[in-house]
């Protein structure tokens, strides 16, 4: 997977249509992480840690 070094600066929507987060929100929720954990968004938008 090659990460882009714009990704800081993307709307999570950009980052979705980027990066299929299919099977990603599936696990999380039959593991009962969506609370628990951020979404990959979260860790790496400036707006999202800001």
């Amino acid at each position: 997977m090659i990460i882009s070094f714009h990704l800081p600066y993307q709307t999570r929507e950009e980052l979705r249509e980027m990066f299929d987060h299919t099977l990603l929100d599936k696990l999380r929720e039959q593991t009962g992480a969506l609370k628990a954990f951020p979404e990959p968004f979260d860790k790496v938008s400036r707006a999202a840690r800001t």
